[in-house]
């Protein structure tokens, strides 16, 4: 008995707090997501209701600018009051933008315009007593099928706002109501949801062009991808004339740009669903920040806080194809420079080992979390050997790929899909002119497996035929796998030998064999740590400067 009377205290408290201060767990989402991942300084403020709550890509829809989206679904105007110091006044906004009045008219027979009006009024003078200077722009109440029996107080209840606004320094008035009418004045019923409330795509679509000349003139500028001087290193595809799409291990983008911040549009594919990319950041070559993206479309926090100059800035994909695609859409920055990008080419063609898998446990332990989350192709021994040698870099690389067997079921071999820009579905052709290496490394051979030795080597023959003839003018290196057995180690150094041979008898003279001095299996599934491929990128530096004549 005792145990029931103390629940009904506790049930009876937790009641009370929520009609004292109603939307309280909304507040406490946004307080969380705050501590969890700081907000933009000085952003554009949405607040409101429902039709910004739903609202959750409205930073694509404005991607020069910096959105904050602080709407919660059923509030109204006192709701806003309440709430000002965790909606308002904590984020130091530049401008606000208010989406609300729609909820208030549910709210009884005594609510009329001037309710709305004397409602607003205490609001905007709420943020004018703390914030004088920063503009207020309100977007008047949408005429929703659901609400027609409101219609003439919302109307009249827009006009009085509009007016007051009018008398006002620093404000704005979106008139929406008025273009979400046919011109038989009827509601457009088709950029509703079927709930004849809430908007669809189509209703924020239109919205869009009404609110953008009401918003401050932004600071940055928005580069697409495709812009001259974004560099976007990897097979690519073209979206359309601003996007790009990347699969690859390992492809990057570098720009260069004057201030002291830098921000990224950009899409992640989520091919599986739970599956986000991973990425390395790397400002004026610092440390590299790797981050889990999270979410579809996203305006990204590139830089910030830096001191007023120019910067370089990488981002690198360190997730392989099979997790699917990154789109990238544009940069948004201050001014774009000329990027300083090494003029030496390398791309290295492999597996697993290759694509960086397994190796970084830095965050997420080997057998726990999602297999994507031990990737990190920035510090694999390919990336880390090209900068060494102050060269760009493709990876042409698989998990689980081979030159005549493939391990775990794969379908896809190496020579089948080594034109391709989607490597993991076979598709998209590459065009091999856009980049032309100086160097091709090959590491193939730990998922084959012990072969008949006359078929591999005439099966790695012909693929250095293929690879020739898309590189008529590149070294090629041929490498062994750091992950081999004895016995397979043994096997594959001893066919690349005969390779190189059966090659200069062809006319090659350009193939050379490279034999790792150790076997480095620590990392996850016994592949190679971030560690292992530090000292595997120290030792091939070492050989690819030797054999190309670069100093490093």
């Amino acid at each position: 008995m005792t145990k029931i009377f103390s629940f009904l205290i506790v049930a009876l408290i937790h009641a009370s707090t929520l009609l004292a201060q109603p939307f309280i767990n909304e507040i406490r989402q946004f307080r969380k997501a705050d501590s969890l991942q700081p907000p933009p300084s000085k952003p554009i403020l949405l607040i409101g209701s429902s039709s910004f709550t739903n609202w959750k890509d409205v930073q694509t829809y404005f991607p020069a600018h910096t959105i904050l989206n602080r709407g919660f679904g059923g509030s109204s105007l006192p709701h806003m009051i309440l709430y000002a110091e965790d909606i308002i006044f904590k984020y130091n906004p530049q401008q606000i933008v208010i989406y609300c009045g729609e909820n208030d008219l549910t709210g009884g027979p005594l609510i009329n315009a001037d309710s709305i009006l004397n409602r607003f009024t205490r609001l905007f003078t709420l943020i004018r007593s703390r914030l004088p200077k920063v503009p207020v722009v309100y977007i008047s109440m949408k005429p929703s099928p659901s609400r027609r029996m409101y219609l003439p107080i919302m109307q009249e209840g827009n006009r009085r706002i509009q007016a007051f606004l009018s008398k006002q320094k620093r404000t704005g008035f979106v008139d929406v109501y008025s273009a979400m009418l046919r011109p038989d004045g009827s509601i457009m019923s088709d950029i509703f949801l079927s709930d004849s409330l809430h908007m669809n795509k189509k209703g924020y679509q239109l919205w869009q062009p009404l609110i953008a000349p009401k918003l401050l003139k932004p600071t940055h500028a928005y580069f697409p991808a495709r812009h001259p001087l974004v560099n976007i290193v990897g097979r690519s595809q073209s979206v359309d004339d601003k996007s790009v799409k990347v699969w690859a291990s390992g492809a990057y983008m570098t720009i260069r740009f004057r201030g002291t911040e830098c921000f990224m549009d950009l899409e992640d594919e989520q091919r599986w669903g739970k599956n986000q990319q991973y990425l390395s950041i790397i400002v004026d070559q610092g440390a590299p920040r790797r981050i889990k993206l999270s979410g579809k479309r996203m305006r990204l926090a590139l830089a910030t806080g830096l001191a007023p100059g120019e910067h370089q800035l990488t981002v690198c994909k360190d997730t392989e194809g099979g997790i699917g695609f990154l789109q990238i859409n544009g940069v948004i920055c201050a001014q774009l420079l000329p990027a300083r990008m090494p003029q030496r080419r390398i791309e290295f063609i492999g597996n697993s080992i290759t694509c960086g898998t397994g190796s970084d446990l830095s965050v997420v332990p080997c057998k726990q979390g999602e297999w994507y989350d031990q990737h990190n192709a920035w510090m694999a021994y390919g990336p880390v050997t090209a900068r060494s040698l102050q060269a760009q870099w493709h990876l042409t690389s698989e998990s689980g790929i081979g030159l005549m067997r493939s391990c775990c079921n794969k379908k896809i071999l190496m020579p089948q899909v080594f034109d391709k820009i989607d490597v993991h579905h076979d598709s998209l052709s590459w065009d091999f002119t856009r980049y032309q290496p100086d160097l091709v490394t090959i590491c193939l051979g730990q998922n084959d497996g012990l072969q008949n030795e006359t078929i591999f080597v005439d099966n790695y023959v012909a693929f250095l035929q293929t690879v020739r003839k898309a590189y008529p003018n590149a070294t090629l290196l041929l490498l062994n796998s750091p992950m081999a057995s004895p016995e397979l180690s043994a096997f594959i150094w001893k066919s690349l030998q005969l390779i190189q041979t059966k090659m200069k008898q062809q006319g090659d003279q350009r193939v050379f064999t490279y034999q790792f001095e150790k076997r480095y299996t620590g990392g996850c599934d016994s592949h190679p740590t971030l560690a292992e491929h530090q000292l595997m990128a120290a030792s091939l530096t070492r050989e690819i400067s030797q054999l190309m004549g670069w100093k490093y």
